[in-house]
């Protein structure tokens, strides 16, 4: 996990532009190279019934009614194609309906180039999207596939089936890229945000520290002697009381606080808009208090004790790995 999430997004971005516009050179990244041997395997049985709806950004009526054409075909798969003009039209179609996939033209009436798909992405970076414009420039195309497009089709190159496979292997892509990226920044054993994850949110609540005068408090919490409990009862009953450590963190914050777990036994709680150091201390108390109850690990009843420390700041200048230190000392 040393790469940062801005770092692997600009890998993602890398493996779509190959997938899409091969012709231009890039070599592919060892990640890249994941999506597509993942992407293979699924592309002669691709899928897109539960997709939910392919939104058409198109202010060309007639094209907008060829391009529905072309994607007739795709309805025995079981979407339904909402056609709009403007961009802010879209946005009022992303968040009110599930979409899969918007197919928009780069020249609308309210938004041209590249900030089209910038701005798509913005409003729902959960969509696939292709590109399908009159504009025949390679740097365009590579600006939009860098902006979180999937894909890059020209007005006069496309046909149904080129608009078939499009949205199926974009939806795919998204797909993928969703799990990979969700991979990257959680723990694979209990599904908790990783460090990369938990640093990157403690920097954005730090940040918020400028608006509100509330403090926030960082919470480290590891096991005793975990060691012990895996040399003698194994790794298997070490893992399976790892993941109920982190369920039982998870069930003493709020709904916008954070649990991650940094590795080994280690875990860290973010806890936002905390009055004061006496709040944050309270709220480690309530974490030993917690832990008086029982495990239960196949069968068998396991009392666990940890180590808290507690590191409250209302600095937004405050480094993120520093508090997270002082909370670990």
């Amino acid at each position: 996990m040393g790469r940062s999430r801005s770092q692997l997004t600009s890998i993602f971005w890398k493996v779509w532009f190959i997938l899409a516009a091969i012709s231009m050179g890039y070599v592919r990244s060892e990640l890249g190279d994941v999506v597509e041997a993942r992407f293979e395997e699924r592309r002669d049985d691709l899928d897109i019934s539960a997709a939910g709806s392919i939104l058409l950004v198109e202010d060309d009526v007639d094209y907008a009614a060829a391009v529905e054409g072309m994607l007739a075909p795709l309805k025995g798969s079981g979407y339904s194609l909402v056609r709009v003009r403007t961009l802010e039209e879209a946005r009022h179609v992303l968040t009110a309906r599930d979409v899969a996939c918007v197919i928009a033209d780069l020249a609308l009436p309210d938004a041209r180039g590249v900030d089209v798909v910038d701005s798509l992405h913005d409003l729902s970076p959960e969509v696939a999207i292709i590109v399908l414009t009159a504009m025949e420039e390679e740097e365009t195309a590579m600006e939009a596939l860098q902006m979180g497009a999937q894909d890059y089709i020209t007005k006069t190159s496309a046909d149904a089936r080129l608009l078939e496979k499009a949205v199926k292997y974009s939806i795919e892509r998204k797909r993928l890229q969703s799990e990979l990226a969700h991979q990257a920044v959680h723990d694979p054993l209990t599904g908790l945000p990783n460090r990369t994850l938990f640093l990157d949110r403690l920097e954005m609540a730090l940040a918020r520290l400028d608006r509100y005068r509330r403090a926030i408090a960082v919470i480290f919490f590891d096991i005793d002697n975990f060691k012990l409990i895996n040399d003698s009862l194994g790794h298997d009953i070490g893992d399976q009381m790892l993941t109920l450590v982190g369920e039982r963190l998870a069930s003493l914050m709020r709904g916008g606080d954070t649990v991650a777990r940094l590795g080994g036994d280690e875990f860290c709680l973010l806890c936002e808009s905390v009055p004061d150091d006496d709040r944050a201390r309270a709220i480690g108390m309530r974490i030993e208090t917690a832990f008086k109850q029982p495990l239960i690990v196949a069968g068998r009843e396991f009392y666990v004790t940890g180590s808290v420390g507690v590191a409250c700041t209302n600095d937004p200048a405050t480094d993120p790995k520093s508090i997270l230190a002082d909370a670990d000392a």
